[in-house]
């Protein structure tokens, strides 16, 4: 997607999520990483995946890794988004932060072009006022 559409729905942080909508608004990404088993993991949960923790931190990533699964959205999911499709809906494992997994889009890229193993960066797309949304674009 190119650009926040008009009337693009506001990210709404609640107290699990607000860690990572402040990092957001920061330009920097953050993980969640359970104190107890050291997982890393995405979205913020309030209970670790893998060892069922309840104690977190958030680490940092630099924002670079690559396409583990992806899809491409060929039927808008809200109409703010109608001009956009066809567009790449991408899950990266990230290079840090003990490879956790992140949906995202994939922007400034022909979604027709994206595959497994393709290597990306974090960019950032500010759709509001101290609103940012982490996308990601090709590592070059």
């Amino acid at each position: 997607m190119k650009g926040a559409p008009e009337g693009l729905p506001i990210p709404r942080a609640d107290a699990m999520t607000q860690p990572f909508w402040e990092a957001c608004a920061a330009h920097r990404l953050v993980v969640q990483h359970c104190l107890h088993c050291g997982a890393f993991g995405h979205p913020p949960r309030p209970v670790c995946r893998d060892c069922q923790g309840r104690e977190f931190e958030w680490s940092e990533s630099q924002g670079r890794g690559e396409v583990f699964t992806y899809m491409i959205a060929h039927h808008a999911v809200h109409s703010a988004v109608e001009e956009q499709v066809p567009y790449g809906v991408i899950i990266v494992k990230l290079d840090d932060c003990g490879g956790a997994l992140f949906t995202s889009n994939l922007v400034d890229v022909d979604p027709h072009a994206i595959h497994i193993g393709l290597r990306v960066r974090l960019v950032w797309e500010d759709i509001a006022d101290g609103v940012a949304l982490p996308r990601f674009t090709l590592e070059r």
